[in-house]
């Protein structure tokens, strides 16, 4: 192979990488396929290839422009690599002249030598320190401490709390080797970059800052409080400005991001509303701060630094007309609620008109709406009006008569509360009212609503005039079908729980289209319908839609998101009603149906599909409750995952599009979870939800058994024995794990540290990952020899692997070993959707006689990607959980496939202890997993004794 020299250049605050040869240079991506050597010997772009996911590389076709703060990221070997000079060897003295209080005070630092004696003729070029004639890397955390120190010293400050505040920070990155005066080191800052909210018992609004926790899947399970009791308290008191830095005393200091500053300006302003105004806060605090905030952040931003934990929702006032959240699934809520006296009204929308009714005549109209439904008659006269005798409409009066009679008469007399603020909506300025926000049956405890089936009129033909595809797969055809069939019985919602890949999203399209035809035909009445999707799934949506149906289509769609619904806020609820009737078929998201839910709630929605319905997995969120108020005639729940971590899981899902149909939670929760056979409980919930109906309430298939066309898939493991020096460190590591205590922490460290020795060992050197690396680390070199029978073939593959830092070892090695005309593409959490998707259509362009090998990320690469030009996948490093990696075998086995499709993989075995060994337990524990969540209804997901028992088997090696 042809040596190739890499060079660098610093320029301002960058560094230039370029390669070349006597020839000169070499263009960027073909650079891995040269033996690099640098200025010091030995070299390797391994590490340019982690920088360039980066957007602050510049790249260009000759040369790599690197900013400075990312060099300062390089560790010895990294630098060595790049030949960059050798990582500073010595220490920082920081001094203050007199009192941090006091306004003279200027801090002054040092460099060291490793007897602490003061180097002499230092001369620094931000990351790059002269000293004599030898120049040093300077790396973090000493860069951003030299360089705040700088900015420190420079700095006038307008006042001490700000002073004291940057100070803290500089003291973030204080290394171990960094000497300080004692009261220079005195301070502690506090990073904050979540919050929630509290409720005082007279009413007022706190917002307490939290951190989350994440479980050894890097998943964030919960959160805790960030302060101390004391400090918590004092951060409250003095939260009567909104700034970005706070002082806690005995020099302690919290520090919140722009983000943070605006969201909690929200909540300051709330504080200082009356009673009514901080109750409709307090009910759904996320509306109210994405209306603050506009579009200076998306929903996910928002739900990044704002949560709602579980004593947000425990400490929840309930009022009438305001959800009211449960503290958890199976304990009832027992607080108190109101009711309002005679002359407060409720407000109902029917139809095209407004009534305002007292709790009493709520109660009296209901039983009127009853009657004339009972005696055939079309519509009643009522304070004028003449209100159609429908199901929705009695039903709708009849849950706020209930809802009315059912609150305790012993409490105070509340205030006026008004969710919505706009004097449009004023029908009588003189007149108090109330604008509910839905309360549901929840279920929890009792069953307090089930659904009744509802005789619907349909059309006789079976394939809809408007499908333009009309080549539907036989198992399409099938699940068209049984949603017809569930239709016409006149059930009122399903669960199409499909494997991914199957098509359900066309499934859905062509019922829809034939329940539009009946409308046209006017065989049923005209409603439009409603999707409710995430975020990145819309476009999909909109983009099936055409694809698959012939115009008209559905219709005429109202995108209910975002800009589509800009002033839609001052428009009356009767105006925006009728611009929802208006459309065929509309949009939204699901945080927006939770933000805007009174929007929503009016319409008699004919058909409602929740795409990736696990969003309202929780059944005492308020997406959920929210979801659940929505009145419709049928309702799909669309997931390819109805099981994700817990049976509660699919109860919400199954409790929202079919209420009372599994009975209460608590009653589910008692014969299905709580039970000493899971498998058997499983197979009697299965028999429940398919065998028991006719139709069967869920539609649940797999690829490999319906889907007609499909290739055939071989899964193949690749049992490989260790290395002497890989088995050596694993034996080892086995013996030390073995004398420490067990508590949950160690545990998981444990299982990560076995699960990285069983994929790699050995020292990384300048020449980046080497052959004899891979002859120490037996998963890499079986993964080499799965790869040379691909590359011999001429076919695609991709690699699932989580570590990034061996994804940036694997690139320059693969395109040197087989030749690739450019380096392996990555995708990873660091690469954002236009990037991902640039990388997705390159890959899938690759002709059909070329290797090519993509690495991913588990959960970054394993969903919403199709990469059927490759049809071998390797899974490197094991997931915890057998859907996350079906997910991810998933990007290249489905439609579109033409070539059989092979899942390898490679485990590493220990000589001794050998089915014993982690990998060989992992495997065995996760297939157990994968055949119960597959063919039952059970979940994927590890428990707590599933994990202490592989730790256990793991250390005793059998």
């Amino acid at each position: 192979m042809k040596p190739a020299k890499l060079t660098w250049e610093k320029i301002s605050d960058y560094f230039n990488f370029s390669v070349s040869t006597s020839q000169g240079k070499i263009p960027v991506s073909l650079w891995a396929l040269y033996d690099i050597y640098t200025d010091h010997g030995t070299g390797s772009v391994s590490p340019l290839i982690g920088f360039q996911d980066d957007s602050r590389v510049v790249a260009d076709e000759f040369s790599l422009k690197i900013p400075e703060p990312i060099i300062a990221t390089c560790d010895p070997v990294q630098a060595m690599q790049l030949g960059l000079p050798p990582v500073i060897p010595f220490r920082v003295q920081i001094k203050g002249n007199g009192a941090i209080v006091s306004s003279q005070f200027k801090p002054s630092f040092y460099w060291l030598d490793k007897n602490s004696r003061p180097l002499m003729g230092v001369r620094q070029d931000g990351s790059l320190l002269q000293v004599a004639r030898q120049t040093y890397l300077i790396t973090e955390p000493v860069f951003s401490l030299v360089n705040l120190l700088d900015q420190f010293i420079k700095t006038k400050f307008a006042d001490n709390d700000r002073k004291m505040l940057i100070w803290g920070e500089i003291q973030r990155f204080f290394p171990e080797n960094a000497k300080i005066e004692q009261h220079l080191s005195e301070i502690t800052i506090v990073p904050a970059n979540r919050f929630t909210l509290d409720m005082d018992a007279e009413g007022q609004i706190h917002p307490v800052l939290v951190t989350p926790v994440a479980n050894f899947t890097e998943e964030i399970t919960e959160y805790k409080a960030l302060l101390p009791k004391v400090q918590e308290k004092k951060f409250s008191q003095i939260f009567s400005e909104c700034m970005s830095h706070y002082a806690l005393g005995q020099n302690t200091y919290v520090l919140l991001p722009d983000q943070m500053v605006k969201a909690l300006n929200v909540v300051r302003h709330v504080q200082k509303e009356p009673a009514s105004k901080r109750l409709a806060f307090i009910a759904n605090p996320y509306a109210r701060i994405n209306d603050a905030l506009g579009t200076s952040f998306s929903d996910q931003e928002v739900e990044q630094f704002f949560v709602e934990t579980p004593e947000f929702i425990s400490l929840r006032v309930q009022k009438l007309g305001f959800w009211e959240p449960k503290i958890c699934a199976y304990r009832q809520n027992e607080s108190t609620s109101w009711i309002p006296d005679e002359q407060e009204l409720l407000t109902a929308i029917l139809g095209d008109i407004t009534v305002q009714l007292t709790p009493q005549n709520a109660a009296e109209l209901a039983e009127k709406l009853d009657q004339a439904i009972e005696d055939n008659i079309s519509e009643i006269e009522f304070q004028g009006e003449q209100i159609v005798a429908t199901p929705e409409n009695a039903g709708l009066i009849r849950k706020l008569a209930d809802a009315v009679k059912t609150q305790s008469e012993n409490s105070e007399k509340p205030e006026v509360i008004n969710e919505e603020t706009t004097s449009e909506e004023k029908l009588h300025d003189d007149m108090p009212k109330v604008i509910l926000t839905p309360i549901t049956e929840d279920n929890i405890e009792d069953v307090g609503y089930a659904a009744e089936r509802q005789v619907r009129a349909s059309l006789d033909s079976f394939m809809p005039e408007y499908l333009a595809t009309r080549t539907l797969y036989a198992h399409q055809k099938a699940g068209l079908q049984w949603l017809q069939t569930n239709w016409r019985s006149g059930n009122r919602g399903v669960l199409l729980a499909d494997d991914m890949g199957l098509g359900k999203t066309i499934q859905c399209l062509a019922f829809m289209a034939w329940v539009k035809e009946s409308m046209v035909k006017e065989i049923y009445p005209c409603r439009p319908m409603l999707i409710v999707a995430p975020t990145g799934l819309l476009k999909n949506w909109k983009d099936e839609e055409k694809l698959h149906l012939s115009r008209p289509g559905l219709g005429q769609i109202f995108e209910a998101y975002g800009d589509g619904l800009s002033g839609f806020a001052e428009k009356s609820a009767i105006d925006r009603k009728r611009e929802f009737e208006s459309a065929d078929w509309v949009l939204t998201t699901y945080e927006t149906l939770r933000d805007k839910i009174l929007y929503f709630l009016p319409v008699q929605w004919c058909v409602i599909a929740f795409d990736e319905v696990q969003k309202i997995k929780n059944p005492v969120s308020r997406l959920t409750e929210m979801a659940k108020s929505l009145s419709s005639d049928f309702s799909i729940a669309v997931t390819g995952t109805p099981v994700e971590n817990e049976l509660k899981d699919l109860w919400s899902i199954v409790d929202t599009v079919a209420p009372g149909f599994l009975d209460s939670l608590a009653s589910f929760h008692k014969t299905y979870v709580k039970t000493e056979d899971p498998v058997a409980a499983s197979e009697k919930l299965k028999k429940r939800l398919v065998d028991d109906i006719n139709p069967s309430l869920l539609m649940r298939r797999m690829k490999e058994e319906h889907l007609d066309g499909l290739p055939e898939k071989f899964i193949k493991t690749y049992p490989a024995e260790m290395s002497q020096q890989q088995a050596a460190e694993y034996t080892d590591y086995v013996k030390l794990a073995q004398q420490t205590d067990r508590s949950d922490t160690s545990i998981l460290e444990i299982l990560q540290k076995l699960r990285k020795i069983s994929l790699f060992t050995g020292n990384v050197g300048a020449d980046g990952l080497s052959d004899e690396l891979i002859e120490h680390s037996a998963r890499l070199k079986m993964m080499r020899i799965i790869l040379d029978e691909i590359a011999d073939k001429k076919e695609r593959v991709l690699i699932f692997v989580e570590s990034l830092h061996l994804q940036e070892l694997l690139v320059p090695y693969l395109q040197r070993r087989y030749q690739l005309p450019l380096p392996p593409s990555r995708i990873n959490g660091g690469v954002d959707g236009q990037k991902r998707k640039a990388l997705v259509d390159k890959f899938q362009k690759t002709l059909n006689d070329q290797f090519n090998v993509m690495l991913l990320s588990p959960k970054a690469g394993g969903v919403g990607l199709t990469l059927t030009q490759a049809n071998h996948v390797i899974h490197l490093s094991r997931w915890w959980n057998p859907a996350v990696e079906d997910q991810c075998s998933d990007r290249i086995y489905r439609i579109g496939q033409k070539r059989p499709v092979y899942i390898h993989y490679p485990m590493a075995v220990h000589p001794v202890y050998q089915q014993g060994s982690f990998d060989i337990k992992l495997n065995e524990l996760l297939e157990r997993k994968r055949e119960l969540s597959r063919n039952l209804l059970l979940p994927a997901a590890l428990t707590k004794d599933e994990i202490n028992s592989l730790l256990n088997g793991s250390l005793a090696g059998s």
